[in-house]
């Protein structure tokens, strides 16, 4: 994962889990790690058309900026192998990211883990992305 500062292990997180489908798969499984900075209605409210970053932006009035990542190949642990429905130890693509956002000294982080055997993954990082 990316180092924490010293401020940044002090904080309380807000923890998202989710699972992306493609036609019914499970392809893409997600965390999202975001500082409790006010965010508690975070954690109950109806995302934007289901979409965190979109909520995040229109809600909290957080929007990225930029996104930092990178990629290792790894064995899907229990966990993984469970969500998307694939056999422990089957090759997967793991992404840590670091998303900086219009608000001084807030980033949060996330990382996903995908199952590119039928799907590839691509990304377009744009002010108006929802993802």
């Amino acid at each position: 994962f990316y180092p924490l500062s010293p401020a940044d292990k002090k904080l309380k997180c807000v923890c998202i889990e989710r699972i992306r489908y493609v036609d019914d798969i499970p392809v893409i499984f997600e965390h999202y790690f975001i500082p409790n900075l006010k965010l508690d209605k975070l954690c109950v409210e109806e995302f934007i058309d289901g979409s965190l970053l979109k909520t995040l932006r229109i809600k909290h009035l957080i929007e990225i900026t930029n996104v930092e990542q990178f990629m290792k190949g790894l064995p899907a642990n229990e966990e993984v192998a469970q969500k998307l429905s694939i056999e422990v130890n089957k090759p997967i693509i793991k992404i840590f990211r670091r998303h900086h956002t219009n608000k001084k000294n807030f980033f949060f982080f996330s990382t996903l883990e995908a199952h590119t055997d039928q799907y590839s993954i691509s990304n377009l990082f744009t002010k108006d992305s929802s993802y």
